[in-house]
């Protein structure tokens, strides 16, 4: 005759309530799995490796036009990202962000110049002071600097 298996109680029977109800292995796992690392919907948020925020793609491609806009005054694309990362670096920007307010010259212009004295176009800006760009080897530097031979 074959052995019976008793099984444990759970905690929904009745009489039971003083027991801790108990997952079954996968379904725990899960669920901490999920808490620790949930799953970006397809239209939030796309890490692109150059810059340092996580970005969606319409963020993404704003900061690409910033990009240009600084390189528009005189620096390499790799400067011109790692001073956005140097200044944007550790934000976290929603959908809707107020960095939108702004056209992609205003933080070009933001990113570049220690000072902004003046958004006319056709100011004379070679007497306004470069900011520093990020130190050589900071984690602002994402993309290699490229060097004329």
């Amino acid at each position: 005759m074959p052995e019976s298996k008793e099984t444990e109680p759970s905690a929904s029977m009745p009489g039971n309530s003083d027991k801790q109800a108990r997952l079954p292995p996968n379904e725990d796992y899960i669920s901490r799995h999920q808490l620790t690392n949930p799953q970006p919907t397809s239209s939030q948020i796309v890490q692109i490796s150059e810059f340092l925020p996580v970005l969606d793609q319409d963020l993404y491609e704003f900061f690409q036009e910033i990009t240009s806009e600084i390189q528009k005054l005189g620096c390499s694309r790799a400067e011109a990202v790692a001073r956005i990362n140097e200044a944007w670096g550790q934000v976290d920007f929603e959908t809707n962000d107020i960095v939108y307010h702004e056209e992609p010259k205003f933080w070009a212009y933001r990113h570049y110049y220690e000072e902004v004295l003046s958004w006319d176009e056709g100011a004379d800006r070679s007497n306004w002071k470069v900011r520093d760009a990020p130190p050589p080897g900071s984690a602002s530097w994402t993309l290699k600097e490229e060097v004329d031979v």
